[in-house]
């Protein structure tokens, strides 16, 4: 049995979930790092317009209206609605 590294796509829903917690606990930086991490696996597994990958830009773009961070949530959400029209 191999051991899962840091970038394996197995371990992104644990990624994921830290990130929910953190973002919860108004850790915003600690999800902010979880959610990019979560995001470069996608990414790196399935390709940057997949589904998974709109879905982490849509739940990073969250993270940053909660942080006041508009313009970044803004460009985010806009690739995150790009990949969703390419892919209906």
């Amino acid at each position: 049995m191999s051991a899962l590294g840091p970038e394996h796509p197995d371990v992104d829903p644990s990624l994921n979930y830290l990130a929910e917690l953190y973002g919860a606990q108004g850790r915003y930086v600690a999800a902010e790092h979880f959610y990019m991490r979560s995001l470069h696996v996608r990414e790196t597994h399935f390709g940057p317009d997949h589904l998974a990958v709109a879905g982490s830009l849509e739940d990073l773009a969250r993270l940053y209206r909660v942080m006041g961070r508009l313009d970044d949530a803004k460009k985010l959400a806009d690739r995150a609605a790009a990949i969703r029209a390419r892919r209906r």
